[in-house]
This record gives C-alpha cells, sequence and structure tokens, in this order.
C-alpha cells in the first residue's frame, strides 16, 4: 500500500515536471506560416526530415512532400508533388502562408509550377543545391547503364542538352534565395564538373537570375539539407529575407590598442562563423597581447599582383598561434569583400590560417575568391572590418619598411620598428 501510494506521487510529480518542461519549451506556433519541403531525385522524405524537425522546433507548420521522382517528368511531379504539399497546409491552417525550402530536384519542382501557376499567399523560397543550369554530370552519365533505372525520366531533364528543363525555365517572379555547396565525396561525377561543385551540380550552375541571396556552404550534394549551417541560413531567410539579416545582432566589437593609436574593430560572427570565432579566441585568451604589426604593403613596394594596399600583423615569427590552422572560409561563402577597412586572415596554402591577419585599405578585389592573387584562386578569409582607426591604420601603412628579409616576395615591407599590439579586447561603442 505505502509502496504502491509512493510510486503514485513519484508518478505525478514525475508528470508535473515534464508537462512543465513541455511548456516552458515549446516554440511559438507560427500557425498561419506552412514549410512545404520538397526533397530530390531518387530520394524520400527521409532526407528531409531533420529539416522538418528544425523548422517544426523554431514554430513552422511542415508538410514533408513524398513524391514519386523516378517515376515521372518533371512536367507530371511539379504539380503533384505541390500539391500534396498545399493540401497538407490546408489541412494545418485555413488561412496561412506557404514558404518552401527545397534540395535539388524539388528547387525545378517549384520553378516549373510557379511558371503557370500562381499561390496568393506565397512566401519564400530556399533552394539547396539547385541545378538552375542545368547539370553537366547528367549529359556525361545518361551514357551509363542504370542510368534511367536509378533516375528515370526526371533525370534526363536536368542536363544541359535539348532535354534540360531547368534551361527552358524564365527569370522567377518570386521571392526565392540560393544555398550551393562546394564539396564532395564524388569525385567521379565532380571530375566532369567544373569547380567548385558538390558533385553533382557546379556552383556556377546553382545561381539564378533574381535571387535575393545566395550562399556557399561547405558541404555535399547528399548532405546539404542535413547540415545545422544551412539550417541557420534557411530559418533566416524565412524569417527575414535575408540569409545574414542583421549583422549588428552577430557582430562583437574589440578595440585593439597599438603604438600607433587604438583600432575599433566589427567582428561578423553570423557571417564568417569559423574565422571571426578563431580571431575571438586569439582576442579573448589575450594571445595577440604583445603582437605586432610587421609588414606594410603598399602599390609601390608590392611584389605580387594584382598588386594592394594592406597592413599585416599577428604574431608573427617570434611567436607561435596557440590554435591549429582553421577550414577556409571563402569570400563566395560569406559575402565579406575586400573594401576598405576589412580585416582578413593571412595564409600560404589553403586551411593554413591561424593567427596572422591582414587589413585592407582601399577596396582590394584581388584578394576575393576566383581572383589571382593566389595560384588556387581561392581568395582570403575575410572577417570583419576597422569602423574606428583607419587613420592609425593608414599611419602604419605610411611607417619606414626597410629591415631586412629573407624573402623576396616582402622585400620593401617590412617595418624597421613593427608597431606594437598593447592588447585586443571586447569594447561597446
Amino acid at each position: 500500500m505505502v509502496v504502491a501510494k509512493f510510486r503514485a506521487v513519484c508518478a505525478l510529480v514525475i508528470t508535473t515536471l515534464l508537462s512543465g518542461c513541455a511548456e516552458d519549451s515549446a516554440p511559438a506556433l507560427k500557425s498561419n506560416e506552412c514549410v512545404i519541403l520538397l526533397h530530390g531525385l531518387a530520394r524520400t522524405t527521409l532526407s528531409m526530415q531533420r529539416m522538418k524537425r528544425t523548422l517544426e522546433k523554431s514554430g513552422y507548420q511542415v508538410a514533408n512532400v513524398d513524391y514519386p521522382s523516378r517515376d515521372h517528368t518533371i512536367e507530371v511531379l511539379a504539380p503533384m508533388a505541390i500539391a500534396d504539399g498545399l493540401n497538407q497546409c490546408r489541412e494545418k491552417s485555413d488561412s496561412f502562408t506557404v514558404h518552401f525550402v527545397t534540395h535539388s530536384l524539388g528547387g525545378i519542382l517549384v520553378r516549373v509550377y510557379l511558371a503557370d501557376n500562381a499561390i496568393d499567399n506565397l512566401g519564400r523560397v530556399v533552394m539547396l543545391a539547385p541545378p538552375n543550369q542545368g547539370s553537366r554530370a547528367v549529359d556525361e552519365m545518361v551514357r551509363i547503364p542504370g542510368f534511367d533505372w536509378l533516375n528515370g525520366p526526371a533525370g534526363y531533364q536536368l542536363g544541359k542538352g535539348p532535354e534540360s528543363v531547368p534551361l527552358r525555365l524564365g527569370v522567377p517572379d518570386f521571392d526565392f534565395a540560393v544555398i550551393a555547396g562546394d564539396r564532395t565525396i564524388d569525385p567521379i561525377t565532380s571530375a566532369v564538373l567544373d569547380d567548385p561543385d558538390d558533385g553533382k551540380v557546379s556552383v556556377s550552375d546553382t545561381r539564378l537570375q533574381g535571387m535575393q541571396d545566395f550562399v556557399v556552404v561547405p558541404v555535399s550534394h547528399a548532405m546539404i539539407m542535413q547540415d545545422r549551417v544551412v539550417f541557420r541560413l534557411v530559418k533566416n531567410y524565412l524569417a527575414h529575407g535575408s540569409f545574414h539579416p542583421d549583422p549588428d545582432e552577430a557582430t562583437v566589437h574589440v578595440v585593439m590598442a597599438t603604438s600607433q593609436g587604438d583600432i575599433g574593430i566589427d567582428l561578423y560572427m553570423d557571417r564568417a562563423p569559423i574565422t571571426a570565432a578563431n580571431f575571438l579566441k586569439l582576442v579573448e585568451g589575450e594571445h595577440l597581447d604583445g603582437g605586432s604589426f610587421y609588414r606594410v604593403v603598399t602599390y609601390e613596394n608590392d611584389n605580387g599582383s594584382p598588386r594592394i594596399e594592406v597592413i599585416q600583423g599577428g604574431l608573427g615569427d617570434e611567436g607561435e598561434s596557440p590554435f591549429q590552422p582553421i577550414d577556409h572560409e571563402t569570400t563566395e561563402q560569406t559575402g565579406i569583400l575586400h573594401k576598405d577597412g576589412v580585416i582578413s586572415m593571412a595564409r600560404g596554402d589553403v586551411g593554413t590560417a591561424s593567427s596572422e591577419f591582414f587589413i585592407c585599405l582601399g577596396d582590394q578585389p584581388g584578394l576575393d575568391h576566383g581572383n589571382v592573387r593566389n595560384p588556387d584562386v581561392q581568395g582570403f578569409a575575410a572577417f570583419g572590418k576597422v569602423v574606428i582607426g583607419m587613420d592609425v591604420v593608414r599611419r602604419i601603412n605610411q611607417l619606414p619598411a626597410d629591415a631586412p628579409t629573407d624573402s623576396a616576395y616582402t622585400r620593401g615591407q617590412i617595418l624597421s620598428r613593427p608597431v606594437a599590439i598593447i592588447s585586443v579586447r571586447r569594447a561597446n561603442y
């Protein structure tokens, strides 16, 4: 009897606690916003299940549509899949705004449907790795036995040849953005694609006139719909119409005290999460205290091409970075170009940046992704901007730079008296 009562009390307590937790953690339901998820070719709803759970946790109604992607042409699949999604949304709410998040073929289905049909309550569309300009991989792989069995009629329509559906479509008149990947786990297919690519589609072929935003993430075609960074970008766009809606909300301010004066820098944590976080770790660990600006590059002394103007600082040859080199975030990924005052990481090969950085004087497009300042054309990883003290930066750039160096590349660029970095700290300004 005592045991039974004890169990009953325990059950009541646990139920009450769980109920309270559920109420506290439940998101504010966006009952008037429904997101239709459309998977890619030869995939199922399982591939979009993590996206579904993520969006539901953010309060959205979600319709994860399963359609037979290998059984019909694109013209048949488009109305079939989208009608199913709209019906699922109607079951959840009588009045709603409908968004789309699509993977690969799913984006082409939306384009086909909306070319001939209107959705009065259409919201925003995020396309993940869409073959908007067709994929050369299709044109090469159709010759391989089993292509039809693996991909069906729609597979033949995603290339660049006469059967290409994407190339027949016009410019969309709806609100959409594109997330592309530039990593591959399919070296055979990648061999026929223009670099960079995601193993199925070249980054250049995902682009489409009229897109409101565009970003490249280091993910493969097969995994882009399950990536956490992609989840965050999707939620940003659905809510704000931008992958990076308000840089101020994701900006950390730091002040670098130098022997020439103070420099205030905004770090764009959201736009360049890897690179900015690496720099912030250097700041918070006080590792940059005692460092210096030791190199200045001007249009007169530059030994590279195209010529640039920057000042370079960090721990230099005397110091050793406390952290391992970081993955390279290109300007194409972050959207942070090398404009006047932008701070960026110095590097040798891709993936070697760690503690050395530089600040641009004037716009320096030669340092952006796709330009030839580096033979690998991957550019440098920009992550913030000087907002206070550009006069200090310019003053440093004009200091005498005739210190000896063993490198012909940096001859005439090493400061006779390096500018001391006294401290770097978080700030409010």
